[in-house]
């Protein structure tokens, strides 16, 4: 194991971005920059022999400070929907932007994945990287100190560990939001995917929750057995067919455990999920994206995205497990994305 350190270009404030690559012996590669702990690459073998880089991205920071979609980005204080962008604590009202209608998504726009993190350790395996983010930042009361650390272990498993603790009661909900093809390219509608969720939170047409939860039985939302994502997509307005999969799951397991899986044949890659939190958000994009690392526009269903977190809007709804932080308190998370090859 190892880590490695380049240059990864210039902000348009005059920042010098880094970019760090975690290498195991194993072959796995893991790159991620201090200019908003954007997960940049994933380089994984496959069952040729070649080697894949497993999630979108761009080439240096300039696309990730000038283009959307939060690629591989290190989403907090909040992230997902707040619905009508205020929220009470103790108490008092606050009040974030309106960024989707009358919601908020991803805590934006002042949002982390667009400002430069300070690197305090680096080990053989891992990379560790924090950021202060103050009372009233993007609208949540208390100081905050995050700090996320970024590894490989046992020489195939990408390991993201999250703290964080206020000096006021706030909310946090963090999570990573890299965008995974396991074949490097192309579409994700061949992959097969395991979701180990029995119900879906029930939203409204702004993709607010209403508190309930669906069972997924007999539902294009039903991944409890492995099968192609792509078999109820369509990005044209075709009968019996979903336009994307943007929603979130509520888990079976009751702490840490095995998520999801996301397994294409083409490359003989497949990824294990492994997180503490209680949901999963699965997000496909149904439109055309960035022009990424390839030099070429992302196609619809380009990637999947695997978002562990707190429910969607979980503030408001009693029945959701609470994403309030209490101050003083500690928060700690872990999210696993374990791959393996399959040779067939």
């Amino acid at each position: 194991m190892s880590v490695t350190r380049r240059d990864f270009g210039t902000t348009k404030t005059g920042l010098n971005t880094k970019l760090y690559s975690i290498v195991s012996e194993e072959g796995i590669t893991v790159r991620i920059s201090d200019y908003g702990a954007n997960v940049v690459s994933i380089l994984v073998p496959d069952k040729d022999g070649g080697i894949r880089d497993v999630v979108l991205g761009f080439n240096d920071v300039t696309g990730y400070e000038t283009k959307g979609g939060f690629y591989g980005a290190f989403v907090g204080r909040c992230c997902n929907r707040i619905k009508g962008s205020e929220f009470i604590i103790g108490g008092k009202r606050y009040f974030m932007t309106k960024t989707e209608g009358e919601n908020n998504c991803h805590s934006a726009p002042d949002t982390w994945n667009k400002r430069l993190l300070k690197v305090t350790n680096v080990e053989k395996d891992s990379v560790t990287m924090e950021l202060a983010s103050h009372d009233m930042d993007q609208g949540f009361p208390g100081d905050m100190d995050v700090k996320v650390t970024y590894s490989v272990r046992n020489g195939s498993r990408f390991e993201i560990e999250y703290e964080a603790v206020s000096d006021r009661d706030t909310i946090c909900n963090l999570t990573n939001h890299s965008y995974f093809n396991l074949n490097g390219g192309g579409t994700i509608l061949n992959h097969l995917v395991r979701i180990l969720g029995s119900a879906i939170t029930e939203v409204d047409a702004e993709k607010i929750p209403t508190g309930r939860l669906l069972p997924v039985e007999g539902t294009p939302f039903d991944f409890r057995t492995r099968r192609a994502i792509g078999q109820y997509l369509s990005s044209e307005a075709e009968y019996g067919k979903l336009r994307e999969y943007d929603v979130n799951y509520a888990l079976d397991a009751d702490g840490y455990g095995l998520a999801a899986d996301f397994y294409s044949s083409d490359s003989g890659i497949l990824m294990n999920v492994y997180t503490d939190c209680p949901g999963l958000q699965i997000y496909t994009p149904p439109k055309a994206g960035n022009v990424g690392k390839t030099g070429e526009a992302y196609p619809p269903y380009a990637a999947c995205c695997f978002e562990t977190q707190f429910f969607p809007d979980a503030i408001h709804q009693p029945g959701f497990k609470s994403p309030i932080l209490r101050a003083g308190e500690i928060y700690r998370s872990k999210t696993v994305y374990e791959f393996q090859t399959i040779r067939v």
